[in-house]
């Protein structure tokens, strides 16, 4: 069965039902050339270690050349030639990712005690620093009143 399909620039023909079948012995070749599939890291852990990279490059542009990110990406697994390697380092993250979290938000709350001291340090200093003023203050306004009684004697 044939049909046509008329244009203005050119006149088509398709047919249909015209494949040629290939010898079955000429397919059991080709799945035998095929290459053995090489086991890899799954999606679920690739997703980790792409993060993973992001996240470094990321400091790595906050930090700039004080960060080492070859080392860091070294650390991560990020290249790691043997995949089951780079499995059990994620693998090894999820496993511990509730003391991971927990240790998260110590940091955190540490962070925050942290900067609360600094806190009252700096109103600390700047207290002490305008009694320091006062205190000079008035040292020079009695010199001044001891000058001033002294010119007028």
């Amino acid at each position: 069965m044939s049909s046509t399909t008329n244009s203005a620039d050119k006149k088509t023909v398709k047919k249909g039902a015209a494949k040629k079948a290939e010898p079955k012995a000429a397919a059991s070749v080709e799945v035998a050339e095929k290459k053995e599939k090489k086991p890899s890291l799954g999606m679920k852990h690739g997703k980790f270690l792409d993060y993973g990279f992001y996240m470094l490059n990321h400091v790595k542009e906050q930090l700039g050349d004080a960060f080492d990110l070859d080392a860091a990406l070294e650390a991560a697994h990020t290249y790691d030639e043997n995949w089951e390697d780079q499995h059990q380092f994620v693998d090894q993250f999820m496993n511990t990712q509730k003391d991971v979290r927990k240790s998260k938000r110590d940091h955190r709350q540490v962070m925050k005690k942290e900067a609360k001291k600094a806190e009252r340090e700096a109103a600390k200093e700047a207290k002490k620093a305008e009694r320091d003023a006062e205190r000079q203050a008035k040292k020079e306004a009695a010199k001044e009143e001891r000058e001033a009684k002294k010119a007028a004697e």
